[in-house]
């Protein structure tokens, strides 16, 4: 059953993606808190994430030390104890370098960003104590890690070559934004709008960010932030997909677009972010490339198959 609720502010009817001042954009977002479903098959899915889903992922994420590091970042900042901060950045190594529990090695550092973002749209739903806890005390530990020049160099490296190809901050962006849509707060957001400009500072020479993702988290920032220089960002990564043959499918181009057009992550994550980037700016001629690849998917692709990838990594 679908309940709508009335608005109160800007920040808490906010959707998951955020049209509502969009120059191009036809449809506007509904609230998340807007709908209630109370039955049916996704409720008892819905309840089981809420209670045991996220907990359950957390503890095995522990046994890898990919949340811990945190945890002991937010213990610095209540207590003001600094060995902690030596603690968070040794498990947060071990991680890296595979010397944790289960010894793999994790160079994909967004998980406890991922985390987090689940956690800020349960509570966008309903309040839950529980969650509610996790959520601030990973935040906290988010918060106080990046005061910490050790942290920033071990975590997104000097160049950001730890960051899984900026995979990581683009999911760090995402978490902010849906922290704040749930809390109102921006210590989060000012965070990844610092991290945004570093990226900024580090990409002005180079075209793209290697695998896409980034360039629909930096179109939400923008919009929660109204930050242009954010959608500037946005624009500059965007425009690789220009370089692109209109088709998805096998290897197409040369350099770094061997191989590209041939992962259904890659590719699809690149369209969607082009897709938000034009809700925001006229551009004719990235729009008509975008509808060109759009009409090789699903008149080329999706109906012979059922997928767009002819590989998967």
């Amino acid at each position: 059953m679908t309940i709508c609720k009335a608005s109160t502010s800007q920040w808490e009817n906010a959707g998951a993606a955020d049209t509502t001042r969009s120059p191009n954009a036809v449809m506007r977002p509904v609230p998340v808190h807007a709908v209630e479903i109370d039955d049916g098959f996704w409720k008892p899915w819905l309840d089981a994430n809420r209670t045991q889903g996220i907990f359950s992922f957390l503890n095995w994420l522990d046994e890898d030390d990919q949340v811990s590091p945190f945890r002991e970042f937010a213990h610095f900042a209540r207590t003001g104890d600094a060995s902690r901060i030596d603690d968070g950045l040794d498990r947060m190594r071990r991680a890296y370098e595979g010397k944790n529990n289960q010894r793999l090695r994790h160079t994909w550092r967004a998980t406890v960003m991922e985390v987090v973002e689940a956690c800020a749209y349960i509570l966008q739903s309903g309040e839950h104590t529980g969650i509610r806890v996790l959520m601030d005390e990973l935040v906290t530990g988010i918060v106080a890690a990046h005061a910490s020049n050790e942290f920033l160099l071990s975590y997104y490296g000097e160049n950001f070559e730890h960051s899984y190809q900026l995979g990581t901050p683009g999911h760090l962006f995402q978490a902010a934004v849906a922290h704040h849509r749930v809390t109102g707060e921006t210590d989060f957001l000012n965070i990844a709008v610092t991290v945004a400009d570093s990226i900024a500072g580090k990409f002005k020479g180079r075209a793209f960010a290697e695998h896409p993702g980034i360039e629909m988290a930096l179109v939400e920032l923008y919009r929660a932030t109204g930050e242009k220089r954010i959608l500037e960002l946005a624009t500059h990564f965007v425009g690789l997909i220009m370089e692109q043959p209109p088709v998805i499918g096998p290897d197409t181009g040369e350099g770094h677009w061997r191989h590209f057009n041939r992962h259904v992550v890659r590719q699809t994550y690149l369209c969607c972010g082009t897709a938000d980037l034009l809700a925001e700016i006229s551009d004719p001629a990235l729009l008509e490339h975008l509808l060109a690849i759009w009409e090789d998917m699903n008149a080329g692709k999706i109906h012979i198959t059922g997928q767009l990838a002819t590989d998967y990594w």
